[in-house]
C-alpha cells in the first residue's frame, strides 16, 4: 500500500515540476543589426582663423552580418532553453530518487546499500551514476 502512495506522490511531484516550469518564447531569428552612431557636430569655425572643409561622415556598410555570427547568435537562442530543460530534469530525476529510496526505507526498515537495489522504484532508463549517494543516511545528490 505504502509504495501505490510513493509511487502516486512520484507522479504527482513529476507532473507539478514539470506543469510550473517557466517557459520563455525566444524569436528565432538574430537581433537586427544596430544603427551606425553619429558622429558629434564640428566645432563652429573662429572669425580669425580661414574656414575649415566639412567633416565626411564615414561610410555606412549596407553589407549583411556574417554567415558565421547570424548561426552563432541563432545557436545561442536555442541552447539556453535546452540547458534550462536539462537542468529542471535532473532536478526531477533526483526527487524521484529520493522518493524511491524513502519507499525502499518504509518496506525493508532500512536504506539500499547500493542505489541499484531501488531500480524496481524508477523508470526504466534513469541513470544512477550521476548520484552521490550515502547508505547510512539515505542521503542523495548529484555528483
Amino acid at each position: 500500500m505504502r509504495r501505490y502512495f510513493y509511487l502516486i506522490a512520484v507522479v504527482a511531484l513529476l507532473s507539478l515540476s514539470l506543469g510550473c516550469t517557466p517557459t520563455e518564447k525566444k524569436a528565432d531569428v538574430p537581433p537586427p543589426p544596430t544603427a551606425p552612431q553619429q558622429e558629434a557636430p564640428a566645432p563652429a569655425p573662429q572669425a580669425d582663423a580661414a574656414p575649415a572643409a566639412a567633416p565626411v561622415p564615414a561610410p555606412v556598410s549596407k553589407e549583411p552580418e556574417s554567415a558565421n555570427k547570424i548561426v552563432n547568435d541563432y545557436r545561442r537562442t536555442l541552447m539556453t532553453p535546452i540547458g534550462k530543460s536539462k537542468g529542471t530534469q535532473e532536478k526531477v530525476d533526483t526527487a524521484a530518487v529520493k522518493i524511491a529510496l524513502q519507499s525502499y526505507y518504509s518496506e525493508h526498515e532500512k536504506y539500499p546499500e547500493s542505489l541499484d537495489e531501488i531500480k524496481g522504484y524508477l523508470k526504466d532508463g534513469t541513470d544512477l551514476s550521476i548520484y552521490n549517494y550515502d547508505p547510512a543516511t539515505g542521503t542523495v545528490s548529484l555528483k
